[in-house]
């Protein structure tokens, strides 16, 4: 475990190898993933921002991970005084933040449902994907993707079948997002 909700916002971490799984915890206690990365990362970034407390429940390492604990303090002052390192630290910061934005388009003011039927028409490419994958994608908590993916195969757009859900049909799929307000987040 490397970051638990709470924990004091002067560190900040410097993954610089290994994997690490992303956890999140909802209000009433379901805890679901919202990422993994293999990448070079910085954790507890948004708390040096923001001046609060970790909002993540947990960072969990999956494999043997290289990480570096830095006072925020030690780190504001080598930004400013290390070039490199500056432009390196906002190099990760624009790739982290781009991929948490393409992510969050899909939750702005749409039902889950809604954000899987954009999702699956902007992403299927018909090999399926299992909930824990749409989890994460969606950022969605898999009790709920179960719901969402039993409404939509109600209206027969998407089907579960051998632990991967996958459109059913494309053509009705295609519909649903040009004649609803989905057209508008393409």
């Amino acid at each position: 475990m490397i970051v638990m909700q709470g924990f004091p916002e002067e560190d900040i971490f410097i993954k610089t190898s290994g994997t690490i799984k992303v956890f999140y915890c909802l209000a009433d206690g379901a805890i679901y993933s919202v990422t993994t990365t293999k990448e070079i990362d910085i954790l507890g970034d948004a708390e040096l921002l923001t001046g609060h407390a970790a909002s993540l429940n947990m960072v969990e390492a999956q494999d043997t991970c290289e990480v570096y604990r830095l006072n925020k303090e030690l780190f504001l002052q080598w930004l400013k005084t290390d070039a490199a390192f500056c432009f390196e630290v906002l190099r990760l910061f624009a790739v982290k933040y781009d991929e948490s934005a393409r992510r969050w388009k899909y939750g702005r003011g749409l039902t889950l449902a809604e954000q899987m039927t954009l999702w699956f028409y902007q992403n299927d490419r018909g090999e399926g994907v299992t909930k824990q994958r749409l989890s994460e994608e969606l950022m969605a908590p898999v009790r709920s993707i179960n719901r969402a993916v039993r409404d939509l195969s109600g209206l027969g757009l998407i089907c579960f079948q051998d632990g991967k859900v996958s459109v059913q049909d494309r053509e009705a799929l295609a519909k649903r997002v040009h004649t609803s307000r989905l057209k508008n987040y393409l």
